[in-house]
């Protein structure tokens, strides 16, 4: 059996492309990658480095991490970043170190529960 991360990632790859009616031929031309590499990639039998995920994230117009799973510890809505963005940007630096030490260790509790 694979790796699930690479099974992961190619199922979606070959997903996505699909809904967008993209032959495997056209990702490859757009991701600027072989057209064999992507049918590696796409049956989870090769290792990607992050350039080539960045290519093929860029060719599908999608984030990279669109094509990672998702982390199983912590799961953020949409908009909740932009939220603590905004909240952190007029802060001091010493202020935001703060902060990221209390949520690193408020995750940490957190994965205990």
């Amino acid at each position: 059996m694979g790796d699930p991360l690479l099974s992961h990632i190619g199922n979606t790859v070959r997903a996505l492309r699909k809904k967008q009616g993209m032959s495997m031929e056209y990702l490859a031309d757009r991701a600027d990658i072989h057209l064999t590499y992507l049918a590696q990639i796409e049956k989870g039998q090769r290792n990607l480095s992050i350039k080539t995920l960045w290519q093929i994230a860029a060719a599908l117009n999608i984030k990279p991490m669109s094509l990672l799973p998702e982390s199983r510890h912590i799961k953020v809505k949409d908009g909740q970043i932009s939220i603590i963005n905004s909240t952190l940007t007029n802060l001091e630096p010493s202020k935001k170190d703060i902060i990221l030490h209390v949520i690193k260790e408020l995750a940490l509790q957190l994965t205990k529960i």
